[in-house]
């Protein structure tokens, strides 16, 4: 991670949460969809990593802005990756999603190991799509644009 990460992220406002997903990826709109519908309280917001915010909050978080092969969530100003991205995100959204958090008892790096097969294997596993998943009008309120 870069030290930019001691600056506050690039348009995210102080106390937003925000997933970053990658926008052609068929498991993150899949994984889009299910924030929509499942985080009741709207806590988390997103943004696709191929906009432009998605673009400078990358670098920020110093992750590598071409060939992205992970979740980013940011909370409390920090970048998360991977499994505790997931993680904290399935525990922000609530009952009964934030059960799975009790997975942080496995070490990072078990976590990791899994978290990244399945990342590096996305587009094989589910696919690809030619353009990024287009929130309906109630729906954008929830993304970064």
């Amino acid at each position: 991670m870069n030290q930019n990460v001691l600056q506050p992220p690039p348009h995210i406002e102080r106390g937003e949460r925000v997933v970053l997903f990658d926008g052609v990826c068929n498991l993150c709109t899949a994984w889009t969809r299910f924030l929509l519908k499942y985080d009741k309280t709207a806590r988390v917001r997103m943004c696709s990593i191929q906009s432009p915010a998605g673009q400078d909050i990358l670098k920020w978080a110093g992750v590598p802005v071409e060939n992205v092969n992970t979740m980013i969530y940011v909370r409390d100003d920090r970048p998360l990756l991977r499994s505790d991205a997931f993680l904290n995100v399935m525990r922000d959204i609530g009952f009964p999603w934030s059960i799975l958090a009790v997975a942080r008892i496995v070490p990072r790096f078990i976590r990791d190991f899994f978290y990244k097969r399945i990342a590096h294997n996305r587009y094989f596993l589910f696919g690809k799509t030619e353009q990024c998943f287009l929130p309906t009008r109630e729906q954008k309120l929830r993304f970064l644009d």
